[in-house]
């Protein structure tokens, strides 16, 4: 209405300026279509730049996104890579919308959409777009300014990729490769500290700790590809080590334990050993002493029996 309402005011003006012959009329007439046509003009202007006459409304879309490693990990990945087409500074992030799916979706940034991400406390990942239109006031701003229909563009896009702050990490596609072929090769990975974090981290999953097992597979990740390890990383891996150092401690101290209560039952065996053997030998000297003394009694009685016989001989 308000591009109607300009030439008509214009043509207007023209008429009133050049065919109107009287003086007062003219300017009368020409002062006021002249103004209406400027007020129009700067509405109109001021529709297009500064959205005069709408409100603007905001409408957000939350949607769970998962790992780009599918279940191989219980850590989060979410991807990024480049395109020289739409700058070298702006990341295009990749994700996947199911779970277990094995199409890979795109954000892709441009003049009017924003792409970041942000890390959370949660245990979900989410991709959150805010998305920004304008409305017009009411049924008079619909009429002026209806027919370029702004109300149907959309104005503005933000999105913004939560993940959580420690189960889940970020990499470029450079990396997830890299990533991948380590994992597809375990052999390769000899790194005594990313040894132990994966180890603890299945140990955890097999308990039915998959949060903390993420926690560990991440700081594995930053370790293995030289990525700066965050604060969490650091105590993670300090609590590890004490764990470690406490278990082999424990383990000594069993074997110790162990070992002397060996030597105690060897000993108490040797004591009853000699104790048996002793016993024995006092045994068999009470026998040959029982022996030794019926042998002088079985003499001594036969020397009476020979006396005797001597002494009744006529």
């Amino acid at each position: 209405m308000i591009f109607l309402l300009v030439i008509f005011f214009t043509a207007a003006a023209f008429v009133s300026w050049m065919l109107i012959k009287h003086a007062f009329p003219r300017w009368f007439f020409g002062l006021i279509f002249t103004g209406l046509l400027l007020a129009s003009v700067i509405l109109m202007t001021l529709n297009m730049s500064r959205h005069f006459g709408m409100r603007r409304s905001v409408s957000t879309q939350r949607q769970e996104i998962y790992s780009m490693a599918g279940r191989r990990l219980a850590a989060g990945i979410l991807a990024t890579t480049k395109n020289k087409n739409i700058g070298s500074d702006l990341d295009i992030y990749l994700y996947k919308d199911q779970a277990g799916a094995e199409k890979t979706k795109t954000s892709v940034p441009n003049a009017y959409r924003s792409v970041s991400m942000k890390g959370v406390d949660s245990n979900r990942a989410y991709k959150v777009t805010h998305t920004y239109r304008w409305h017009y006031n009411g049924a008079l701003s619909r009429v002026l300014f209806g027919i370029g229909h702004l109300d149907r563009v959309i104005s503005r896009q933000e999105v913004v990729f939560q993940i959580p702050s420690q189960q889940w990490i970020q990499l470029t596609s450079d990396q997830l490769r890299r990533l991948q072929n380590l994992l597809a090769n375990p052999a390769k990975i000899t790194d005594a500290k990313v040894s132990m974090l994966l180890s603890a981290s299945s140990q955890a999953l097999l308990n039915g700790r998959s949060n903390q097992a993420a926690r560990m597979q991440v700081a594995a990740i930053r370790e293995l590809l030289s990525i700066a390890p965050s604060a969490a990383d650091k105590k993670l891996a300090k609590q590890l080590s004490s764990s470690a150092a406490a278990s082999s401690r424990a383990q000594a101290l069993s074997s110790s334990i162990a070992a002397s209560q060996a030597a105690s039952v060897s000993a108490s065996l040797a004591a009853d050993a000699q104790a048996q053997a002793a016993s024995a030998a006092q045994s068999q000297a009470a026998a040959d002493s029982a022996a030794s003394a019926q042998t002088q009694v079985s003499a001594s009685s036969s020397a009476g029996n020979s006396s005797s016989g001597t002494t009744n001989t006529p």
